[in-house]
């Protein structure tokens, strides 16, 4: 499990500790009296007498609790639905890396209501004896710890639920930097470098005019235009060899159909990804030594992850451009047909026209790789 669902996990169990220990296992208020005492949670309160046993009733029985009785039952059912929203999150996170900021956000409105309703239940409108009462049956009411507990509680809640919807940068990712910021000494050492591509490319025996041609002829079978590296093979896929079996994931050809993805990728083996299956579209760039390259990972079902890279052959639509004009069309297609796909923060501003962000080495590649398999 890596850092961040670990995070997320760990911030989830303290969160269930401290709301189990504030609605269930501690008392709000205890008051001491001639013949016993008596204590008040959040929906019921016990008399116990120092002779006899204890009796409990519903504090709507109860006379002199005022607004306490409707804010505690609030903040108790409340919380429990705040409970099982962050409980959903979480789990979602920590399985399959994504969750969604639509519930998060709606999670953060419905904590800090519960953080309001939970101050005033405890010391705005609690329950406190009249100075007769104090003064007549020696009555005097305490505050225990529970609702400063379950205050906490909330707060992590809220914490979780930012964190579930939350990459750090720190993950491994490098800054922000332009294609042209890397060291030119790593772009011309490679075996492919883009003027050599385009002398290849020059040097195909079928001219590009006449590939046009003949597609025009095949009664307008739609086709995306991917870079021009893979244009050098009829059969739709062109790997440098320098980056041959050294990737994960990898697409050589892809059909975006109506119900999903239909990719076979290099290992050989065919996957059909449901649009309803995908959970989160990943943009990122290759390190320096794998000619950074900017890529776009579709995240599914466990062991069904796509890799789209430049070489990639996308059919089914035409999405247009070349480079990362082509990789960020082919994010916004395939948003359209499954809109609620998860996009983390590094993504979205590939989105918006920023360069993808970058894995610094192939360790962070790695890393990367193993939150995605």
């Amino acid at each position: 499990m890596d850092r961040d669902r670990s995070r997320v996990l760990a911030l989830f169990v303290a969160y269930l500790v401290l709301v189990a220990v504030a609605l269930f296992v501690m008392n709000w208020f205890v008051a001491s009296m001639p013949f016993g005492t008596m204590s008040m949670d959040l929906r019921s309160a016990q008399i116990c007498p120092d002779t006899g046993q204890c009796d409990s009733f519903s504090l709507s029985e109860m006379r002199g609790t005022g607004s306490y009785a409707p804010l505690g039952g609030l903040t108790f059912f409340g919380t429990l639905l705040f409970t099982l929203l962050v409980g959903y999150q979480a789990i979602t996170r920590i399985v399959s890396g994504f969750a969604s900021e639509t519930l998060s956000k709606l999670g953060y409105a419905g904590g800090m209501i519960l953080f309001g309703t939970a101050v005033a239940a405890a010391f705005l409108f609690g329950p406190q004896a009249s100075s007769l009462e104090r003064e007549m049956m020696q009555f005097d009411v305490t505050r225990t710890a529970a609702p400063f507990l379950l205050l906490i509680a909330l707060l992590l809640g809220i914490i979780v639920l930012y964190y579930a919807v939350t990459q750090r940068n720190a993950e491994g990712l490098g800054e922000y930097k332009p294609l042209t910021d890397v060291p030119i000494s790593n772009r011309t050492s490679q075996p492919i470098a883009t003027p050599k591509r385009l002398t290849l490319s020059s040097e195909l025996p079928i001219p590009r005019p006449k590939r046009i041609t003949l597609s025009s002829e095949l009664g307008g079978k739609t086709k995306s235009s991917p870079p021009a590296s893979a244009l050098q093979s009829d059969t739709g896929s062109v790997l440098p060899e320098h980056l041959r079996k050294r990737l994960n994931f990898v697409v050589l050809s892809a059909e975006l159909t109506r119900a999903g993805i239909d990719a076979r990728r290099e290992d050989g083996s065919s996957k059909l990804v449901m649009w309803r299956d995908v959970v989160g579209i990943v943009a990122r760039r290759m390190p320096p030594d794998h000619d950074a390259l900017t890529f776009l990972d579709i995240v599914s079902v466990a062991g069904s992850t796509l890799r789209v890279l430049p070489w990639t052959r996308v059919t089914g639509e035409v999405i247009g451009g070349e480079g990362d004009a082509f990789t960020r069309a082919l994010l916004e297609a395939m948003l359209a047909h499954c809109p609620e796909a998860s996009l983390d923060p590094a993504t979205k501003r590939f989105q918006s026209g920023e360069p993808a962000a970058q894995l610094k080495d192939a360790t962070k590649l790695a890393a990367h790789d193993e939150k995605l398999a």
